[in-house]
């Protein structure tokens, strides 16, 4: 509430070109939000599960980053870069699989790696919980396991097709609420994961994705998954990765 904050409050005039409102707000937007990061005290992050950016004092940004990586459990400082290591195992894998007809020559040619850039951390602010914690964000774009992971996302999104347990948006979670009832007694109640994704045992996650697999196949054939014990394989390499 200090006064040092006022220059952040001072209205923004965008001349109106007779666009709608729609269009007119994004432009606002992004004439704020370029005015702001010319400002090198400040950081501006999108909000986490909400549709809106928050502003941050950079020092604190950084030292609340340097505080999250320096947790021993989830990071681990390397003194050699493991990017060349990682392409070179990544080929050799998916041309093992190619050679044994397990994957086509096209698919080991979108799948595999190519960059050899080191993934970059990023935080979202978690303004919806108190004291606003930082929600660290890994991006792999550009990583050796980045083109794999996306080409074995695509190969393994069909099984989550029409599974009661699947939400991918609030609208969603809606819809299926929708002619539910409920008891004066009963209440609601959230359950707040720390580190959900994280947490996961990789043993678990491959020992339900062949599952999965297994039934598809014997569902469907090989029209939908020719060859469940590859995906399997790859899969678990892509987690070793």
């Amino acid at each position: 509430n200090g006064g040092d904050k006022e220059p952040y409050r001072t209205p923004g005039i965008v001349p109106f070109d007779g666009s709608s409102i729609e269009e007119v707000l994004p432009k606002i937007k992004r004439v704020a939000l370029t005015a702001l990061k010319v400002d090198r005290e400040i950081v501006v992050v999108a909000a986490d599960n909400a549709p809106s950016d928050v502003i941050l004092d950079r020092t604190d940004y950084l030292q609340r980053t340097k505080n999250l990586l320096e947790d021993r459990q989830l990071y681990v400082p390397r003194e050699i870069s493991p990017t060349k290591r990682l392409t070179c195992e990544i080929n050799l894998t998916l041309l093992a699989l190619e050679n044994s007809s397990a994957i086509t020559p096209s698919a080991r040619y979108m799948a595999r790696a190519q960059e050899m850039a080191l993934s970059r951390l990023y935080d979202l602010t978690k303004v919806h919980k108190e004291g606003d914690p930082l929600r660290p964000i890994v991006s792999l774009k550009g990583t050796p396991t980045y083109r794999v992971t996306k080409w074995l996302f695509r190969c393994l999104k069909f099984l989550t097709v029409d599974l009661e347990t699947m939400v991918c948006l609030s609208k969603q979670f809606l819809e299926k609420l929708k002619g539910v009832s409920f008891l004066s007694s009963d209440i609601m109640v959230s359950f707040d994961v720390t580190s959900l994704f994280t947490s996961t045992s990789r043993d678990l996650a491959v020992e339900t994705v062949e599952l999965l697999l297994l039934s598809v196949y014997d569902d469907m054939g090989n029209r939908i998954c020719p060859n469940p014990a590859a995906h399997k394989v790859l899969f678990q390499d892509v987690l070793h990765f």
